[in-house]
C-alpha cells in the first residue's frame, strides 16, 4: 500500500508540473495479443496496432475510461516506453487497492481478466525495452519523473492531440 501511495505521489507531482497537458495514466497493449511477439523479434513494431486506454488517475478510483486503436512509429514507441513501464507498475500496485471502484467503473469493452491484461502490458513493455535497445531509462529527474518518462508523457499528449483533436 505504501509503495502504491509513494508511486502515486511521484506520478501526480510530475503530471501536475509542466508535463500536465492532458491525461497522465494509460495502458498500452498490442491489439493482436497472439501475434505481437513475432513482430518484436523481427523488430517490426511499427506494423502493429495497439490498444491505448486512458485511465482515470484518481488514486481511489482507478479505471479505464476511453480506448484508442493506434499505429505508431518505432520512434514514438521508443519515446513512450519509459512511461509505459512506470504506468504498468502504478496500475499493478493500484488496482488491487482500488478493486471495488475499478469493478464499478470498468467499461464493458475492457477485459474482465485484469491480471492477465496487466501481465501482458508488463511483458510487452519489457519486450519494447529490449527490442528498441533502451538501456538507461534513469536520467535526471524532472518534477518527480525522469527525463525519459517526461518525454513519454509529452509523446502521449502529442498523439492524443493528433488522434482526438476535439477532446480536452
Amino acid at each position: 500500500m505504501n509503495e502504491f501511495l509513494d508511486l502515486s505521489r511521484a506520478m501526480h507531482k510530475g503530471l501536475n508540473s509542466e508535463l500536465r497537458d492532458g491525461p497522465g495514466l494509460f495502458s498500452l497493449v498490442p491489439s493482436d495479443v497472439n501475434g505481437w511477439q513475432k513482430l518484436v523479434k523481427l523488430k517490426r513494431l511499427m506494423e502493429a496496432e495497439y490498444d491505448l486506454w486512458l485511465w482515470c488517475d484518481h488514486p481511489d478510483c482507478l479505471h479505464p475510461v476511453k480506448k484508442y486503436t493506434i499505429k505508431e512509429s518505432k520512434e514514438w514507441l521508443r519515446t513512450i516506453t519509459p512511461y509505459v513501464n512506470l504506468a504498468v507498475g502504478f496500475l499493478k500496485l493500484g488496482i488491487p487497492v482500488t478493486g471495488a471502484a475499478f469493478a464499478a467503473f470498468k467499461p464493458h469493452d475492457f477485459t474482465s481478466d485484469v491480471k492477465r491484461y496487466l501481465d501482458l502490458m508488463q511483458s510487452f513493455a519489457n519486450s519494447l525495452k529490449g527490442a528498441l535497445e533502451l538501456h538507461d531509462l534513469s536520467g535526471t529527474e524532472v518534477s518527480g519523473m525522469t527525463k525519459a518518462q517526461g518525454a513519454g508523457v509529452r509523446a502521449l499528449h502529442a498523439l492524443l492531440k493528433k488522434v482526438d483533436p476535439n477532446e480536452d
